[in-house]
């Protein structure tokens, strides 16, 4: 799936023939911020997993597995109250 790069600035952007689907972003200390985390959950990983359980035809309840660190951004209420809504088995 498209990634995110927080060690970048607004001008560092790939610009040209960028994928469409790729979420540029950064974060002013360029450390990932639970806003951003958040972010990549929502725009990113919650929509390939369900395109990809789609595509293979797989049955709506499949699940997926997302590897995180304990970074402190993963582990704020928003952050892990979104990973619950959308990632229902999560454990941390």
């Amino acid at each position: 799936f498209r990634g995110v790069s927080f060690l970048m600035t607004q001008g560092s952007y790939i610009k040209g023939n960028a994928p469409k689907d790729a979420l540029w972003t950064h974060t002013e200390c360029h450390w990932q911020s639970s806003a951003s985390f958040c972010e990549l959950i929502e725009k990113v990983v919650v929509p390939y997993i369900k395109a990809t359980i789609e595509a293979l035809g797989l049955d709506k309840n499949q699940k997926a597995l997302l590897t995180l660190d304990l970074y402190c951004s993963h582990k704020t209420p928003e952050a892990l109250s979104l990973c619950k809504a959308n990632l229902p088995r999560s454990q941390f």
